[in-house]
């Protein structure tokens, strides 16, 4: 056999060898050096633009490793896209590897002169104690990759469309880090026009979004000092609504809602006896309201009294179901009911003066609860950090006898770590103005109260211990701090209505706030 057809016979044993390689997952093929080495592969170029093309003939691609070879200590589990690499290098090292063989061959069994002497060309690892101690001896974690932030998913908002001079915002919602609206409004023609300003950027930056065509007349001076008259709540990136309250003679209650992530609004046509909408929240895949009024003289099973329905609808449709549950709404003359959400679990407080009733929402139907200040003789407010972490706070004895252990005049912060069917009093807060209360999501030591009085109220032990957070104002014409929530552990919102209507949010579980800049 001469030395052409030895050649010859050695690369077509290579290249079937070749062709039927698949590495075993968690090994990394010898062909590739022992450790230590930092090997060089000449392969055939490849085409970069087309992948999937025959290789073209003529040219090299030199791959170098990027870091000395290591031993493999565990499974290296191997996704599609390793796969994806591994025939064309291991193709690679054994051209290298038939390249050797010939040349050895063709030089009697010496050393090629491409090969400097010394230099290790076998493929069988040292042990692990014989490695020089710069040489990792497990393979490195990976480094994480950075994500990008999501975009909209449906209609594209404009950057260039920016929010109008003058807004004013009343109302916040998010329901990521990313996605929020903030429902205001800003002089029109006809006095002040609805405005919605959309984020996906977790607020840096806004751009005007469609609005409900909501128009506040010149001269309404119930909007005066910011009185928080509507607002808006989205259950996920597309669906949303927004409402008034009948906070004027010249503003009646209204319902909007939008599945295009606020691009476009229709409203609603309100089924409710009182159509007067207290509260609506969005949560688990869908919505909850609270309406309450007089119904009309005449009206089957109500009989022009003041009433109370609760309603519930799927994101993504307007199908408002009524719960067959009315609670009692006590005789007081300023009933303020109020609803907290938490995934598909839900709790209404009714506030007349005092705490009269309360309901819960579980498997999807309304049932009546005992809510916390019930014997507190002042009203109360709600928040949830999960389905059984609750918190609330009580203003004790503003009516009456106050809660044992506790000081009429003030509000107590109480806990609950069973769903609502036990509270426990915690301590007494500075303020005694709780307009909103808010603990963050799964983190329940993390408690912010909006003061109308005293600010943002902030505590990192459950609420042992308090300090204020953004010192507030006292005004005669309404609430300064009015609503606080959280979106995350780290990033929450809160608004403040008088002076001025303002947003503000903390991007460190409460810290630190800065006001926002639409």
């Amino acid at each position: 056999m001469t030395d052409d057809e030895l050649i010859q016979r050695l690369r077509r044993s290579f290249d079937e060898q070749a062709e039927n390689l698949q590495p075993t997952p968690g090994q990394v093929p010898s062909a590739f050096g022992a450790v230590g080495d930092q090997p060089t592969i000449v392969v055939p170029a490849i085409d970069h633009d087309h992948p999937g093309a025959p290789r073209p003939s003529g040219g090299e691609e030199r791959l170098t490793a990027e870091y000395p070879l290591v031993p493999v200590t565990g499974p290296v589990p191997i996704t599609s896209r390793m796969r994806r690499r591994w025939p064309p290098v291991a193709a690679g090292a054994l051209a290298t590897a038939a390249a050797v063989a010939i040349a050895f061959v063709l030089a009697g069994g010496r050393h090629p002169a491409s090969v400097t002497p010394g230099t290790r060309t076998s493929t069988t690892p040292p042990s692990p104690s014989s490695v020089p101690a710069s040489i990792p001896t497990t393979v490195p974690a990976p480094v994480p990759t950075t994500v990008a932030r999501p975009t909209a998913t449906t209609v594209p908002r404009s950057v260039t469309d920016p929010v109008p001079a003058g807004f004013q915002p009343f109302s916040i919602t998010f329901v990521s880090p990313y996605d929020g609206w903030a429902l205001g409004l800003a002089p029109c023609a006809a006095g002040d026009c609805a405005v919605v300003a959309a984020t996906t950027d977790g607020g840096y930056s806004w751009s005007k979004d469609g609005a409900p065509a909501i128009t506040v007349p010149a001269g309404d001076t119930q909007f005066a000092g910011g009185a928080p008259h509507f607002q808006v709540r989205f259950a996920n990136a597309d669906d949303g609504w927004a409402w008034t309250a009948p906070g004027s003679s010249q503003l009646a209650s209204s319902l909007w809602s939008t599945v295009d992530g606020g691009a476009t609004w229709t409203q609603v046509a309100v089924p409710f006896k009182g159509a007067t909408i207290a509260d609506l929240e969005a949560s688990g895949g869908g919505a909850q309201l609270v309406a309450y009024g007089t119904c009309p003289a005449g009206t089957s099973g109500c009989q022009g009294q003041t009433v109370e329905e609760l309603f519930t609808t799927p994101a993504g449709t307007d199908s408002w179901v009524a719960s067959p549950l009315q609670p009692d709404i006590g005789a007081g003359p300023v009933l303020s009911p109020s609803l907290t959400l938490w995934g598909t679990n839900g709790w209404l407080v009714n506030d007349n003066r005092t705490t009269v009733s309360g309901a819960e929402y579980a498997s999807g139907a309304w049932s009546n609860w005992t809510p916390p200040c019930a014997s507190a003789n002042g009203a109360g407010q709600l928040a949830a950090a999960s389905a059984t972490d609750l918190i609330a706070v009580c203003s004790e004895g503003t009516w009456g006898t106050p809660d044992a252990g506790t000081t009429a005049g003030h509000s107590w912060l109480f806990s609950s770590a069973d769903g609502g069917r036990s509270f426990s009093a915690v301590a007494e807060l500075p303020g005694s103005d709780a307009e909103s209360i808010s603990a963050a999501p799964g983190h329940p030591q993390t408690i912010a109260v909006a003061d109308g009085q005293v600010g943002l109220e902030m505590s990192f032990d459950s609420g042992r211990s308090w300090f204020t957070a953004e010192p507030g104002t006292a005004v005669s014409n309404g609430s300064n701090f009015g609503y606080v929530g959280f979106t995350s552990t780290t990033q929450g919102v809160a608004v403040a209505y008088a002076p001025t209507p303002t947003v503000y949010m903390t991007r460190d579980g409460g810290h630190t706030w800065q006001a926002v800049s639409f």
